[in-house]
């Protein structure tokens, strides 16, 4: 009987152990809001102008751009060197009036 409630007992911490780390992983980490003043460019697809936010899971190398208001979602990768702690930095291309998002840092 003893034998029976102690596997039971290490099987539910065992999974408590597994469940929690995966959680961990899935952290997602929000940057301060960012208001983008004017119409961007990414690849083929033009964003309207508005209070987005950055949203980087942990240990990734994927951030994402969020608009606040439609929910519209830009992806970008984040080179190892161009990752901080800090304050997110957008870098912006203008080319003829077309304001194309570059980096993300």
């Amino acid at each position: 009987m003893k034998n029976r409630i102690y596997r039971t007992l290490a099987l539910s911490l065992g999974l408590t152990a597994i469940f929690a780390t995966s959680n961990l992983n899935a952290t997602i980490f929000y940057s301060e809001r960012v208001d983008i003043p004017f119409e961007f460019k990414v690849g083929k697809h033009v964003y309207s102008s508005g209070t987005y936010r950055v949203e980087q899971s942990f240990g990734s190398d994927i951030a994402t751009l969020v608009n606040l208001k439609t929910g519209q979602r830009v992806q970008m990768l984040v080179p190892v060197t161009n990752r901080s702690t800090d304050k997110n930095l957008l870098k912006f291309e203008n080319k003829n009036g077309v304001r194309t998002l570059k980096a993300l840092s």
